[in-house]
């Protein structure tokens, strides 16, 4: 099974990023189809990026975004992303995008 995050091509430096793009690759796409998944992601290209005088709350807003993600998933449990769900979603895209 192949998650969008699996696509994303990071440099070798944004290992945070691509550490968040692996465990969001792990979950439902209902749950990483969020703000919430967006948000993880632009958290960590941010530590990766250096720019932080202080890692400390940004490193602590990503662990609290990523565990309200990895609750969302267990939540769903047995009723989560099945293969065929995801093939839907995959084909509605490319019908979207097809015109």
């Amino acid at each position: 099974m192949v998650s969008r995050f699996d696509e994303i091509e990071l440099p070798e430096w944004a290992l945070v990023t691509a550490m968040v793009a692996t465990d969001l690759a792990r979950l439902p796409v209902s749950v990483t189809d969020s703000t919430e998944a967006a948000i993880a992601l632009a958290l960590a290209h941010k530590l990766d990026s250096g720019g932080e005088l202080s890692v400390a709350p940004v490193s602590k807003e990503l662990r609290e975004v990523m565990a309200i993600l990895r609750s969302r998933a267990d939540s769903l449990g047995d009723s989560g992303d099945s293969v065929d769900e995801l093939g839907a979603a995959r084909a509605a895209r490319r019908a979207g995008a097809a015109g």
